[in-house]
């Protein structure tokens, strides 16, 4: 009779690294109950699909949902071994805690591979990442900053803050940013979420200005802002968009705009990588970084043990912002850090005293009931509802809350309303070879402005205001593919040459950070022939305040070209329109959060190339992360 371990085996939901760790454990601490084996299985399994630890309550129906969608490189007739049944939840609890050789309480100080933490197994190294993030934030909202002149600041906020003019915008697009300023001034923790457009950074550049003018006003030093994004692409955005809203006196009046500097860096590059590979950094708790004001944008993006160590290396004394948007695709590494924290603070409760510290900046406290107390997570999060990206009639904000929703003919209809002009949706061709009539002309026409201008900044415009959007790398229909397929179409259309690997028109994406050539993860570039070399070719790309930088080929680090991408790699980024093409069946890959993220990296149009069954089942499906974050920040 087959143990569950070996049945976990045969399923494929373990792998041969995970049995054989469970086989070390059980040998090592003479452990042989298998129920126990199985569960140390299954927590070697979880950092690799994203999980912190195995909720034993969850667990089944986490591994049914990842068991029951297909891997995006299946064959079509492939089938799964079923899902082996596992213990009860009370049951596999009494069992784990039984087996003292082989794992510890939490409470314990003893070192062991495991540990078991309210209700759920932990690979030590990932319990320990979780606990640490945990009490890092919940101190910093605990010690609330004092000594604020309020009176003052609320002056400030009255002119960085007035109503709507425009009878149509709700009081909330006003309230609810001026509340995050409010709460940023008095906390060393504030977390700002909302969808795209919906002015997170437009927060930041308020703060900074209000910052700068009290410092000034004091005659104190002005404070040391650094803001850091996951990857190059996002932090050159952030610093964008802050200079954008700083250079803008309809949004800040210019006595308030003076000195404001906000340099930006990638999380990696502001930790300091002691070397290439090494999870350690320059900067932690005993060497922390040089900053007032740390600003993280994109923090869906963020995994586990990285945003633990960055808040660490946070001073105590500095005030810490997280931006960012939970209905997002999470990390593609460990946990969903951002949604955890935001649903924290939704079922957590506010406390009178916080409250009183806002109005006394003018800020409108949410309503309801508060208690007594220190600062609570609650306290420091607002998020945000009123979008400056869309009309109030725009398809793709409809498409977008539809999603959000989970209302999936609400999405369907939308796609497929001829009234509603930004969004639409193709049917898919029966076989990948049909989309070549369905998309060749119109992907040779909008990627011809980019493959035959002789001026990079034409170029480059032409390259950031179109992408095609792909679910999967791999597979029929992923970026691999595509990117081959519009190669060829331009090639046929005259318009490329791609038997030169360095061809006139090529755009190319950096696909890891390079701080010598200041080249950063994310950044897209095109390869032009150079002027004064015919023969010779020049990578183009564009820095900061719109300046133009080229590189040599073979100078680049890492890169892909880019006619197409990911999803996932177009977290961060926005273009005028969008074509997001789906696979032809349900993946587990095709979520809630990837279509979301998809359609809202858009600002003008976005269409949905995708069967209804697909749209459906994604809207349906969310991703599952097995965390135990949440509950700590209650």
């Amino acid at each position: 009779m087959s143990t569950l371990l070996e049945a976990l085996r045969e399923a494929q939901i373990v792998d041969a690294l995970d049995h054989g760790f469970a086989r070390a454990v059980g040998r090592l601490s003479g452990v042989t109950d298998d129920a126990v084996l199985a569960a140390a299985a299954l927590a070697s399994r979880s950092p690799s699909r994203g999980h912190i630890c195995v909720q034993l309550d969850r667990v089944a129906a986490v591994l049914a949902h990842e068991h029951g969608v297909p891997d995006e490189d299946a064959p079509a007739d492939h089938t799964q071994p079923d899902l082996p049944v596992l213990p009860d939840a009370e049951d596999w609890l009494r069992r784990l805690q039984g087996a003292t050789p082989a794992i510890r309480q939490a409470s314990e100080k003893r070192r062991t591979a495991l540990v078991l933490d309210r209700g759920a197994l932990y690979l030590d190294r990932y319990w320990d990442y979780e606990r640490r993030l945990a009490d890092a934030l919940l101190a910093r909202v605990a010690r609330p900053l004092s000594g604020l002149d309020t009176a003052r600041l609320r002056a400030v906020l009255d002119a960085l803050f007035p109503l709507p003019r425009d009878p149509s915008i709700g009081p909330e697009a006003t309230t609810l940013p001026r509340r995050a300023c409010a709460t940023a001034l008095a906390s060393r923790l504030t977390v700002v979420s909302g969808g795209p457009g919906t002015g997170k950074t437009s927060v930041v550049a308020r703060l900074l200005a209000v910052l700068n003018h009290a410092a000034t006003q004091a005659g104190e030093p002005l404070p040391r802002v650094l803001m850091v994004a996951p990857t190059g692409k996002a932090a050159a955005r952030l610093t964008e968009s802050i200079g954008q809203q700083l250079a803008d006196p309809e949004r800040i009046p210019e006595p308030y705009r003076a000195n404001v500097e906000a340099p930006s860096s990638t999380i990696h590059g502001a930790l300091g990588v002691v070397r290439w590979g090494s999870p350690r950094f320059r900067h932690d708790a005993d060497n922390p970084l040089a900053v007032d004001v740390l600003v993280v944008d994109e923090a869906s993006m963020v995994d586990l043990p990285t945003m633990t160590k960055l808040v660490e290396a946070v001073p105590p004394h500095a005030r810490l912002i997280l931006l960012g948007d939970p209905d997002q695709l999470v990390s593609v590494e460990l946990g969903s850090v951002l949604g955890d924290v935001c649903a924290a603070a939704r079922s957590g409760s506010r406390t009178s005293g916080f409250d009183a510290t806002l109005q006394a900046l003018g800020a409108s406290p949410p309503e309801g009931p508060t208690v007594a107390g220190s600062p609570r997570l609650a306290d420091v999060h607002t998020h945000l509802l009123h979008t400056w990206r869309y009309g109030s009639t725009s398809g793709i904000r409809k498409v977008a809350v539809a999603i959000q929703q989970e209302r999936a003919p609400e999405v369907l209809r939308l796609l497929d309303d001829p009234a509603v002009d930004d969004v639409s949706r193709l049917e898919p061709p029966a076989s990948a070879r049909g989309l070549r009539g369905l998309l060749e002309k119109d992907l040779v026409a909008r990627y011809r402005p980019v493959v035959t201008a002789t001026d990079p900044t034409v170029a480059l415009q032409a390259l950031a205001s179109f992408r095609v959007l792909c679910a999967h790398r791999r597979g029929a229909w992923g970026v691999q593919r595509l990117n081959g397929e519009v190669e060829t179409w331009l090639a046929e259309a005259g318009h490329i040459r791609p038997e030169e690997p360095w061809y006139p028109g090529r755009p190319v994406l950096v696909t890891r950070n390079d701080p010598t050539l200041g080249l950063r993860n994310g950044d897209v570039g095109i390869v032009l022939a150079d002027p004064d070399a015919p023969e010779a070719r020049k990578v183009w790309f564009m820095g900061e305040q719109g300046t133009l930088r080229w590189f040599r080929p073979g100078a680049l680090p890492d890169h892909d070209t880019v006619y197409t991408t990911t999803v996932h790699k177009a977290q961060g980024s926005e273009y005028d329109d969008v074509l997001v093409i789906l696979p032809r069946k349900r993946s587990g890959v095709v979520t809630r959060e990837l279509l979301y993220t998809a359609v809202t990296r858009a600002k003008k149009s976005a269409r949905v190339l995708g069967d209804p069954a697909v749209i459906t089942g994604a809207v349906d499906t969310t991703i599952q992360r097995m965390s135990g974050l949440q509950a700590r920040l209650d």
